[in-house]
Parts: C-alpha cells; structure tokens; sequence
C-alpha cells in the first residue's frame, strides 16, 4: 500500500491549514496528522516516514486521505444543479401559473365573503410592479342568484411603493 499523494507533497503552514487540517473534523485525527508534519529547515511542512511505514499508519493516512477529499466541498456541482433546476422550476411554473392560482383564490374569497357565486376573468397580477389587474370581476347577489350584487369591468389596483 503506498502513502497518499496528499501526503507526499510539502506545504508552507497556511496551505497545511487551508488544504489539510482545516478539513479534518476529529481532534484526535486532526493532532495525529499534526504531529506527523514536520517542519522542514526551509520553513515547510512535510511527512518524515521513512521507508518502512506500518500498515496500521498506512491505512490511517488513507482514511484520512479520504475524508479530506470528502470534506473539501460541502457543497457538490450536483445538488448545486439540483437546486438550482428546482428553484428555476418554481420560477417557471409561477410564471405561469400564477394568474389562475391567485384567481381561483380570489374567487373562492369572495364567494365565502359574499356567499354567492364570484367570477373573475382576466386576472393579470405583477407582484414585482405592485399590479393586480382583471377583465371582469362579478359577484351574484345571494338572495337573487340570477343578478349580480356588484360588477367591475377593466379595473386596475396599483400599489407605488416608496423606494
């Protein structure tokens, strides 16, 4: 078995820091691997092990070899992807969706508030702009089905705000 390459190489103290120990979680691991770097009379650090490693520091350093691999991204390309397809996902589907959401909401508010049939088309809300705009806005009188309590047509709320 032979040494990880990580370990072959030497280092100045901030890279041992940055590419090694900062990416070792257990103290006592993280003190091993201490103790194992040695520092160098040109100021960097390097592991002295001479040709006969035993297979217990062998395997160790393997391990640790590779939970430093691991350790190094917490954050991979692949549930970067993810994410982003997810929030690209809900982006599109409220584009397009969300005059019908926020119109089915509104209808079923009014036909509780009002507890008669609502109807709106044309629904048209911009949240980024402030906007809610419709076509046609009906409510039916409760006590009279076949006539309307109130009725707007072409009708448009703004919200400016303060910026």
């Amino acid at each position: 078995m032979k040494i990880p390459s990580i370990f072959k190489k030497r280092y100045s103290e901030q890279d041992l820091q940055k590419k090694i120990l900062r990416h070792i979680y257990i103290p006592k691991d993280r003190t091993y691997l201490e103790e194992l770097f040695i520092k160098g009379e040109d100021g960097t650090y390097g592991m002295d092990l001479g040709s006969e490693v035993p297979k217990e520091t062998l395997q160790r350093l393997k391990t640790l070899s590779k939970a430093i691999k691991a350790n190094r991204s917490r954050v991979q390309g692949k549930k970067i992807l993810i994410l982003v397809i997810v929030i690209v996902g809900i982006g599109i589907g409220y584009y397009l969706f969300r005059n019908s959401l926020i119109e089915r909401a509104l209808e079923g508010s009014l036909q509780a508030l009002f507890q008669a049939k609502a109807d709106v088309r044309g629904l048209d809300f911009d949240p980024f702009q402030g906007r809610i705009a419709w076509d046609a806005l009906e409510v039916a009188d409760q006590d009279r089905p076949m006539k309307n309590l109130f009725e707007l047509n072409n009708a448009t709320a703004d919200l400016h705000m303060a910026g």
